[in-house]
């Protein structure tokens, strides 16, 4: 059985890596279950670690997260959500809002009326993914939206392009610069102004803004030139359930791999359905890229992985299957019963796969 090891000691020193290259406050995004980690277990990490501003993508996230956190902290909610009631009931529970619309406003200051309060905002200011928020060049109507409601901060997110960031994130963050000085020629106070997610920060800085936000981040999982200084404080480990030897000119594994000499094969029982090479690129913001690039990668026969058994990298055999791998343990000591490490995306990793916390 495969467990997914959460090193708690990686966390604390890629939070002080952080936090050596900027003093601003440390948003930690904790989407998606807490990247893949447990929503309840991130949460007391970072807690942990004196962070106290979160942020999610779900009103459910959202709710659980007001059930732990402490009054003074804060729970920003990255999407828009269409129901009065919900919103509601987040607002009661002093939820920041993104505010990208006038849509959406219609629909907070309904809530807050629901809920006898005023509903707290982030305005979301669109520079290039072309998602949610306003439109960088007009914010015209932001004044008239806000009425009835509580604007804390302000905020954009990079549309990145790996083959060019620093340019790409320059040109969006000048938009927002823009959009900025328009808002205060309107008399609307930015408040916390963000910008900055984990690659945007690990190739640019917090940018001069109030804040960053981070989530695979704090997971060790970084592009760009601050790659050294983290630690990857998550990976799949399962046990090496069978050791057969093989002749030269045999064909195993998914593909039908030809041996070209007799070898050790060790076999276990995790393959992508788990999470296993779905993208070990180190994807500080990637999204789907990375995994789509790997799953490509699969399906062309693959350059050679490799996964860490006692400290040693061990190559594996051919294609990953579904729920197992083959590999080459020719010329080592290893037997049935040894770990392997596998890196992973959390996030990629089946939920009924425990976690544990080292």
């Amino acid at each position: 059985m495969a467990t997914l090891r959460i090193v708690q000691s990686a966390i604390e020193n890629n939070i002080r890596a952080i936090r050596a290259h900027t003093d601003k406050r440390i948003i930690a995004v904790v989407k998606e279950d807490g990247y893949g980690v447990g929503l309840r277990s991130a949460y007391r990490l970072y807690h942990g670690q004196g962070i106290d501003f979160f942020a999610v993508a779900t009103p459910w996230e959202a709710l659980q997260m007001t059930e732990m956190a402490e009054p003074s902290e804060s729970i920003l909610l990255l999407t828009p959500v269409d129901s009065v009631e919900a919103c509601a009931e987040l607002a009661a529970r002093g939820v920041i809002f993104m505010l990208g619309s006038s849509e959406q406003a219609d629909i907070l200051r309904q809530a807050g009326g629901r809920a006898h309060c005023v509903p707290r905002v982030h305005l979301a200011i669109d520079t290039g993914p072309g998602r949610y928020g306003y439109i960088w060049s007009d914010v015209s109507t932001v004044p008239r939206d806000v009425q009835g409601l509580k604007v804390e901060g302000v905020y954009t997110h990079f549309a990145t392009q790996m083959r060019d960031v620093q340019r790409s994130i320059q040109r969006q963050f000048s938009h927002f610069e823009q959009a900025l000085e328009v808002l205060r020629a309107l008399h609307i106070d930015p408040g916390m102004t963000h910008a900055c997610a984990s690659l945007a920060f690990a190739c640019m800085g917090d940018l001069g803004c109030d804040a960053i936000r981070v989530g695979s981040l704090l997971l060790g999982r970084c592009a760009g030139p601050l790659q050294n200084e983290f630690e990857n404080a998550v990976y799949l480990e399962a046990e090496i359930s069978r050791v057969t030897e093989r002749c030269c000119g045999e064909y195993i594994g998914y593909d039908g791999y030809r041996l070209r000499r007799d070898v050790r094969v060790g076999l276990v029982r995790v393959g992508y359905a788990d999470g296993a090479f779905l993208s070990t690129h180190n994807d500080a913001d990637g999204g789907l890229r990375p995994v789509l690039r790997s799953v490509r990668t699969w399906l062309r026969g693959g350059r050679t992985r490799s996964v860490s058994v006692a400290g040693k990298r061990v190559p594996v055999i051919g294609k990953i299957g579904m729920n197992h791998m083959l590999l080459d343990l020719t010329g080592g000591s290893l037997l049935g019963g040894a770990m392997v490490r596998i890196e992973v995306n959390p996030i990629l990793v089946r939920r009924e796969i425990p976690r544990c916390f080292l």
